[in-house]
């Protein structure tokens, strides 16, 4: 196999008080966080900060996400989708509200996730440009613990187990129900983490309009009506490859 070149990490941290959940996620394209407030049965009020982004047009989805008050709290982060489009949301912003809301439901105290998908391999034959169809093998830790792994080529899960076969893309959402709710929520977090690490294998400071075809409606800053006055953050990027320590530092402060 090729020498590894790196690793995309993501972290993501949520902290319960007595009726609200602090949430914050970084990763080497995206730093967010949220406070969300309960009264034990339903979400209150929202409150979003976005400290690092893409894109210019992304801090104006943090108005989108008061969509969700008045929702009953669910111990599943994807519940957040019945009430809400995910695709008119920024979509990290999005992820971190629905696993606030879940933790809330769950009564949990703090949880930890800690992402790690290193660079993809080209596969036999391919060509080293090719690597967005490549291997990789994401793996995630919860409060340190490793709670899964997989085997990934392309958008699909080759491994282990029960996992192979199962696609990123459509149907994962409907594949994870009939998982429990840790599992689920641990797959969804990997899920994101694989995908955003492509990331990586892009100049996304030289994408020009040409390499944007099939991002349409994606998320909030692609939305037609968004994309027009929307124009690329420079130099927003970091690599966390060899310092994971520096992920979320402002928590330990």
């Amino acid at each position: 196999m090729p020498e590894q070149i790196g690793c995309a990490r993501r972290a993501i941290d949520l902290r319960a008080q007595d009726d609200s959940v602090e949430a914050w996620l970084e990763d080497d394209f995206h730093h967010f966080g949220i406070v969300m407030r309960h009264d034990g049965e339903k979400v209150i009020s929202v409150e979003g900060e976005a400290a690092r982004f893409p894109r210019d047009t992304c801090p104006g989805a943090l108005d989108i996400l008061q969509e969700v008050v008045g929702m009953r709290l669910s111990q599943r982060s994807t519940a957040i989708g019945k009430i809400t489009n995910m695709r008119m949301h920024c979509t990290h912003l999005y992820d971190l509200l629905g696993l606030a809301i879940a933790h809330a439901a769950c009564g949990r105290g703090h949880r930890r996730y800690d992402a790690i998908v290193p660079d993809r391999q080209p596969i036999d034959g391919a060509l080293p440009e090719d690597r967005l169809g490549g291997t990789t093998q994401p793996q995630l830790f919860c409060d340190g613990h490793s709670v899964m792994a997989w085997l990934v080529r392309g958008d699909q899960i080759t491994g282990p187990g029960k996992y192979t076969g199962i696609s990123m893309g459509r149907g994962f959402r409907e594949w994870t129900e009939t998982l429990d709710i840790d599992e689920a929520e641990a797959a969804h977090v990997l899920r994101r983490a694989t995908l955003i690490a492509l990331g990586r294998l892009i100049d996304l400071q030289a994408l020009g309009p040409e390499g944007m075809k099939g991002t349409e409606g994606a998320c909030h800053s692609f939305q037609p009506e968004v994309i027009k006055n929307s124009g690329r953050m420079l130099a927003s990027s970091k690599d966390y490859s060899e310092c994971p320590e520096s992920l979320l530092l402002h928590l330990d402060r």
